[in-house]
């Protein structure tokens, strides 16, 4: 399940609240419901629910769930405990990331920087990995997304969850010397590791210095995971 946004559905006497499931096809789900004693607090709650899933920050929610009937209370953090686990890549600033598109290029060349350094400059999100082509030969994967995800300042910037299985040798990111080009220096380890026969991914975030994005100030970064292992098998070579 992948929710993406709340709704409320609001009579004169109750207010429906439902989550948006984007996953294969967009449906709804029911979360709770408000009884007419407590309409004026929809839209509160709400606003709250689609704050959090973008900032993953409890703290405001919780204070509209004292507010709220007990039985509503408990419903809405059984559904987020169930059904809205930790996704940092799905979301920024301007709620939930899409993916605009998947290209393949053959080779690590300046026609490919100019779209990493394009995407990084401009905030959108990006994805990059090395792949083994069917000719033994190594391939690179881009994603373009909608943003950047934002990763809160208590956790390492990486939006790009780790593969299981596989140990990861190093992450390097942009706060390191990048000499005033962190796309460049960013593409020379990937490439580098590449040559070596390892796995290389890389992928852009926006970092926070705290835990909630309105409180704090943000840092773009880019990171290059290495993994102790070959790359993997391209599932397609168009």
């Amino acid at each position: 399940m992948t929710i993406s946004q709340f709704l409320a559905h609001k009579s004169p006497g109750k207010s429906r609240l439902f989550a948006l499931d984007s996953g294969e096809t967009d449906h709804l789900v029911a979360v709770t419901a408000l009884s007419s004693s407590d309409l004026d607090l929809t839209d509160d709650l709400v606003g709250e629910l689609n704050e959090f899933l973008f900032a993953r920050a409890p703290g405001p929610l919780e204070k509209v769930l004292e507010r709220v009937p007990d039985a509503v209370r408990m419903a809405v953090r059984r559904f987020l405990n169930e059904q809205c686990p930790p996704m940092p890549e799905r979301f920024s600033w301007y709620g939930p990331i899409e993916n605009l598109r998947l290209s393949y290029f053959s080779r690590l060349d300046a026609e490919l920087e100019r779209h990493v350094a394009s995407a990084y400059w401009l905030g959108l999100g990006l994805r990059l990995e090395n792949q083994i082509e069917e000719d033994g030969r190594t391939g690179w994967e881009f994603e373009l997304m909608t943003a950047q995800a934002f990763v809160p300042g208590s956790v390492e910037p990486r939006s790009w969850y780790l593969p299981t299985g596989v140990e990861l040798v190093r992450t390097w990111t942009s706060r390191e010397s990048t000499g005033g080009d962190p796309v460049r220096a960013a593409l020379t380890v990937a490439r580098a590791q590449a040559e070596l026969g390892r796995w290389v991914r890389v992928h852009a975030v926006e970092h926070g210095a705290g835990d909630d994005p309105h409180e704090s100030a943000t840092t773009s970064e880019l990171v290059v995971d290495i993994f102790d292992a070959p790359a993997p098998r391209a599932e397609c070579d168009d």
